[in-house]
């Protein structure tokens, strides 16, 4: 072969490879989501939003922007398979941006490797308080833990009249994240953390800590961790007679909860991050709609945030470009970004402030209570 054919082939394939994962005129993007695990079910919510928004932003035509095709990797909800996931789409794919629909863990074990290969890593759906100092690629549209354990910890005190509390929280990133900003604030306020335990994922049985609870009579409990073990516990106290004021976060809206606790979950508190179903905004009202026609279910907050997520990223790429360090730099600039979640801004840290909503179960259904705590 010529020399002249040879310089030519590797000068396509260094442009090819410098195209950040773009192949066969798409525009790949990875997404690590937990498909598999504990988490499965909130993980097939942020894979049904992101294909929905793919699905419409691929249907537009428009010439001067390629289709968009997302990769998916399971991480089985655990941070080592995250990091093989990781590990495996970059040796794959040159992907400027990757989608982090994980766990907090997952995502922290992920930060360290998007940073030091300079891929953007944007997360929907991950809140522990430490991907806030993650790094400068790291992005998430979900708010802080710090805002969601403040607003439950605040409601608690101040409109519950709640002085004492005990909490048991998941043993991971996001339950013990949640657990010291909620503990934080709850002490600010001026009231007392009487008992706090730890349950881990997938734990099934909690009859053991029922009983410390209730021979303490702890009229309220707070439990951030995910909606199966809030469930088993919240049945099991009811079938043990102890019936305090049970408080949560927003992994507790799941159907599991009512299959597993049935009537037992009346009157449990949760926080969300603001996204209300019955929202009449146009934007919402048509994204229940299409979302209805493609799933026949109703969507939840995770898929609500995915799907933003995915519109976000599309439209920095189709203005601004496709490579990671264009799209680090123009995600800082967003500004109330319209979303179906509400309004969308990035602060310096890449993460994103919006409000708490605070709901109620109620005959069965999750109410809202306050549209707008913090």
């Amino acid at each position: 072969m010529k020399v002249k054919n040879l310089l030519f082939i590797g000068l396509v394939f260094i442009l090819l490879m410098s195209c950040g994962g773009k192949e066969d005129n798409k525009i790949k993007i990875g997404a690590i989501v937990f498909l598999s695990g504990d988490a499965a079910e909130y993980g097939a919510w942020v894979k049904n939003g992101l294909e929905l928004a793919k699905d419409e932003i691929n249907r537009k035509e428009d010439i001067n922007f390629e289709k968009i095709e997302i990769v998916y990797e399971d991480d089985k909800s655990t941070p080592k398979e995250a990091v093989t996931a990781f590990n495996k789409m970059m040796s794959e794919f040159a992907y400027p941006i990757i989608i982090a629909g994980l766990t907090s863990s997952s995502t922290l074990s992920i930060t360290p490797l998007a940073e030091k290969n300079k891929v953007v890593l944007f997360s929907p759906c991950s809140s522990n308080p430490k991907i806030s100092s993650a790094g400068d690629y790291i992005f998430r549209n979900w708010p802080s833990d710090n805002l969601e354990g403040e607003a439950m910890a605040r409601f608690a005190y101040n409109a519950l009249n709640i002085k004492k509390v005990a909490i048991v929280a998941l043993n991971n990133d996001y339950g013990l994240g949640l657990r010291e900003v909620f503990t934080n604030n709850f002490i600010s306020e001026g009231g007392e953390v009487v008992y706090s335990d730890q349950i881990n994922e997938g734990q099934r049985e909690f009859r053991t800590i029922i009983q410390k609870l209730k021979s303490a009579n702890i009229k309220a409990v707070y439990i951030p961790s995910h909606a199966q073990e809030c469930a088993h516990f919240i049945r099991q106290s009811k079938e043990l007679g102890y019936t305090p004021q049970f408080l949560s976060c927003v992994t507790f809206q799941s159907s599991e909860l009512f299959k597993i606790a049935g009537n037992a979950a009346e009157g449990s508190l949760f926080t969300t991050p603001g996204f209300d179903i019955n929202n009449n905004d146009s934007l919402v009202v048509d994204f229940r709609k299409k979302y209805n026609l493609k799933y026949n279910t109703e969507p939840e907050v995770f898929a609500a945030q995915s799907y933003d997520a995915l519109k976000i990223i599309a439209y920095v790429i189709k203005n601004y470009g496709y490579s990671s360090e264009i799209i680090k730099n123009e995600l800082y600039k967003i500004k109330n970004y319209p979303g179906v979640s509400g309004l969308t801004t990035f602060d310096s840290n890449g993460d994103v402030q919006k409000p708490v909503m605070i709901k109620k179960v109620q005959n069965g259904e999750f109410k809202v209570l306050v549209k707008s705590y913090l």
